[in-house]
């Protein structure tokens, strides 16, 4: 019964052992995925705060955020190769391979694992980090001349933008030209 048992983990995916394995992830690592997180975080916040210092005070708003949205594409691809590498660290050591291979699940389901939490995980954060980023903003515009346009929430504008795929056809477009 036990053979049985043993095969049956081996030869099926399981979404809950995929759930377990998920839950198992975040919360042995939860102190790394914080670090990445506030790493994140202060990578936007120290880009908006900079597209803030050099906007002009009567530039269009949309001008503004499309600079910021652009930087932000472009740090959120770097990070993303970074959590991508990062994606079969527990077999770094012969220790943690052993460990981690030892876990009880199909080598698929470990795999697509952490392949979530490189991929899906990573936007999560990123995303959570440029929420909190945009509503940081606020603590620095008193000190800074803005347009007051700059003071309405940015979040929404900002995401539309990031995946706005003919925005980012039509600058590639013009690139090329």
């Amino acid at each position: 019964n036990t053979q049985a048992t043993m095969n049956a983990t081996k030869n099926t995916f399981s979404l809950t052992r995929l759930g377990l394995l998920l839950k198992r992830e975040y919360s042995v690592n939860w102190k790394q995925h914080a670090y990445r997180l506030l790493a994140i975080y202060g990578t936007f916040l120290v880009v908006l705060f900079f597209q803030l210092l050099i906007s002009e005070p009567n530039e269009a708003v949309s001008q503004t955020i499309h600079r910021f949205s652009s930087i932000v594409g472009f740090v959120c691809g770097v990070v993303s190769m970074v959590y991508l590498s990062q994606m079969m660290k527990p077999m770094e050591t012969k220790t943690s391979r052993i460990n981690y291979l030892m876990l009880p699940a199909t080598n698929a389901e470990k795999f697509v694992s952490r392949l979530l939490m490189a991929t899906v995980g990573f936007w999560i954060t990123a995303i959570v980090a440029l929420a909190f980023a945009t509503a940081s903003r606020y603590i620095f515009m008193p000190f800074m001349y803005v347009n007051p346009d700059l003071y309405h929430p940015i979040f929404g504008n900002v995401m539309a933008e990031l995946f706005d795929f003919s925005c980012q056809i039509h600058d590639i477009k013009g690139i090329i030209m």
